[in-house]
């Protein structure tokens, strides 16, 4: 059952056709899903009413991976996404069902918010 529904995700979600971008992991040319997040293209880094919740600290994206592409991911990995470099910052799950993994990963980070 497992491996049918596997079968059925890939088609449907790491398919260039639908929504499958290609990225470089590690060196390697896969397909994957790609969200790109927050940035720290920001006015307002020095105000004071700058909430936590608010402030960023580098540009994050979210890519979900085939596990028989990346059966390991790791904190550090290098991702290349349209040209931007990317380090894996966390492994966030591992879908064994739809046999993909979830990580995040960061450019441009910073010790602090300022």
């Amino acid at each position: 059952m497992i491996s049918a529904q596997r079968k059925v995700f890939t088609k449907a979600a790491f398919s260039k056709e639908r929504l499958g971008e290609p990225i470089i992991y590690e060196g390697n040319e896969i397909i994957a899903l790609v969200e790109v997040g927050a940035t720290l293209a920001r006015t307002d880094w020095n105000n004071a009413a700058t909430t936590i919740e608010e402030a960023r600290l580098g540009d994050t994206a979210t890519f979900s991976i085939m596990d028989t592409d990346v059966p390991s991911p790791q904190e550090g990995d290098k991702v290349v996404y349209k040209g931007d470099s990317y380090s894996v910052a966390r492994v966030e799950n591992h879908d064994e069902a739809g046999g993909h993994f979830v990580v995040d990963a960061i450019k441009k980070g910073r010790v602090m918010g300022r």
